[in-house]
């Protein structure tokens, strides 16, 4: 396979090489808080945007959390659930993988992800 002129190809991480439904994971983040899920949904949905722009690191948005349902559980545990929950439920792309691999032997490869 040969793309001509083409030096690097990049690819998106969630939902390409990585697949799994991101509103389960925040739904087992909820159940695993012993938060309603549908509240959990929304505030994910309400934020959603300033969490992918960057205005919210990890902490930030654990302690929005942890803030808006008045948990008592400390920061870190939260994230570590949410990890916990996102690494659970996550599929590798096994066909895309295949590729990239072939691919990473005449081009530079790489992941990105917001």
């Amino acid at each position: 396979m040969s793309l001509q002129g083409i030096r690097a190809i990049i690819f998106d991480m969630g939902g390409v090489l990585l697949l799994n439904d991101i509103n389960h994971t925040y739904e087992k983040l909820a159940v695993s808080l012993k938060v309603e899920p549908r509240l959990m949904l929304e505030l994910i949905s309400q934020n959603r945007r300033k969490f992918m722009n960057g205005e919210y690191s990890a902490e930030g948005f654990a302690k929005l959390i942890k803030d808006n349902f008045q948990l008592k559980v400390k920061v870190t545990e939260i994230i570590s659930r949410w990890k916990d929950s996102f690494g659970r439920l996550m599929k590798l792309n096994d066909e895309l993988f295949n590729l990239i691999t072939r691919l990473k032997q005449n081009y530079k490869t790489a992941m990105l992800t917001d």
